[in-house]
């Protein structure tokens, strides 16, 4: 399986387990738009290379657990410091402090947030760090 996004609009790994010592690790393809995903296409267990390219070992079921959680960190939490100064403005009448162009301001940062979300949880190597944590 191939992974490609231009802009946010593709497919990606989302989802990385911990990585065993052989760098071998389960991870779910999604399509995503605007970075945020969408469907979750196939769950698969991988492995991971020094050049953050991966091999696909064989396919598994999805994980309905780990979808559940992407999805509500990907529309629930990270989203929220994007739209919560509008929505809170339109459903509430809170005047945000500040002129209109500080809640696109505010929209933009939140925007910038997710995508480092969103690399985050596909970068191998914070998986990786990750599994060399000690508990």
């Amino acid at each position: 399986m191939n992974t490609a996004t231009i802009n946010g609009f593709g497919t990606t790994l989302l989802g990385i387990s911990r990585m065993d010592e052989d760098a071998i690790a389960t991870a779910t393809a999604w399509l995503t738009a605007l970075w945020l995903p969408i469907v979750p296409l196939k769950r698969y267990r991988v492995q991971f290379r020094e050049d953050d390219r991966y091999t696909v070992l064989d396919e598994m079921p999805v994980d309905r657990g780990e979808v559940l959680r992407t999805y509500l960190f990907g529309w629930l939490v990270f989203p929220l410091p994007i739209v919560g100064p509008a929505v809170s403005q339109w459903l509430f009448d809170v005047n945000v402090p500040g002129p209109w162009w500080w809640t696109a301001l505010w929209a933009l940062v939140g925007l910038a947030a997710l995508k480092g979300w969103h690399d985050l949880r596909r970068d191998p190597d914070s998986a990786r760090d990750r599994s060399d944590a000690t508990v």
